[in-house]
């Protein structure tokens, strides 16, 4: 571990190298071979400033910025000043969408090893998840009023990977009618996912939390989804998206199990 982890940087390093004299291509080929093998701020920067002038690459490259600075920086002071700024000129197109601006973003910061060791902790320990306060078509609810398993996803509308995962949230309440699905609103505002949602007729129920969901939930980004047994105690848990659904899949696959067991 520690010698992959010293690889990983002497290839960032590398990178970092090979930008500043002009080899972009390098610099490219370098910082990739580094986040194949594992997680570096510095790579993920060094992407990011390197595709930052190619149109086709914009959100990408915001992405990679974006990774980088959350993650603490590279701790070369000239390459994470270039980067935020490199951030704050793309801001206007790529993050509007977020509330409290660029410094709130960089201060959104998932652990994901923390986030599956939290995972192994809930499912073994089945601690019971809090009893949220909602409101369901305008009026008030209590998460605990909800019978039988529950699948609680946080999401709000300012949050692309929220948004993308919506429909696999959708197809599996389709899939699961004995499981009841809500997807539970962050935003500011009640109206803002009834307005998001509104051409729509999805399989979940929609419900509104608010910001103080995801502090009663214990979590500081999002999506972060829930898997519940009948007792309203945590089965499985899921931190952030992926493009294929494999996760939402697999919390399912445990609930059932779950539950299964129980009876």
């Amino acid at each position: 571990a520690t010698q992959r982890a010293l690889l990983v940087e002497a290839l960032a390093l590398r990178a970092e190298v090979h930008r500043r004299l002009g080899n972009a291509r390098d610099a490219r080929r370098d910082a990739g071979r580094a986040l194949l093998m594992a997680e570096s701020p510095t790579a993920h920067l060094v992407l990011g400033l390197c595709t930052r002038e190619d149109e086709h690459m914009a959100a990408s490259s915001f992405g990679y910025l974006s990774a980088g600075l959350m993650a603490g920086g590279s701790g070369f002071a000239m390459l994470d000043d270039e980067a935020r700024e490199a951030v704050e000129r793309a801001w206007p197109d790529q993050g509007w969408w977020i509330p409290g601006g660029l410094d709130a973003w960089l201060a959104l910061k998932i652990d994901q090893s923390s986030s599956e060791d939290d995972s192994a902790t809930e499912t073994a320990d089945r601690r019971p998840f809090p009893d949220l306060e909602l409101r369901v078509e305008g009026e008030p609810r209590s998460l605990s009023s909800f019978q039988g398993p529950l699948v609680v996803d946080l999401w709000a509308t300012w949050c692309g990977p929220c948004r993308a995962s919506l429909p696999q949230l959708d197809l599996l309440a389709r899939t699961n009618p004995d499981i009841t699905f809500l997807a539970v609103s962050v935003d500011a505002e009640p109206e803002d996912a009834g307005v998001f949602l509104s051409e729509s007729t999805p399989a979940f129920q929609q419900v509104w939390g608010g910001p103080d969901a995801m502090k009663a939930a214990g979590v500081s980004g999002i999506p972060a989804v829930f898997f519940l047994d009948a007792e309203h105690r945590v089965v499985a848990t899921e931190r952030g998206w992926s493009s294929d659904g494999s996760g939402l899949d697999d919390g399912v696959r445990e609930l059932l199990q779950a539950v299964g067991e129980d009876d």
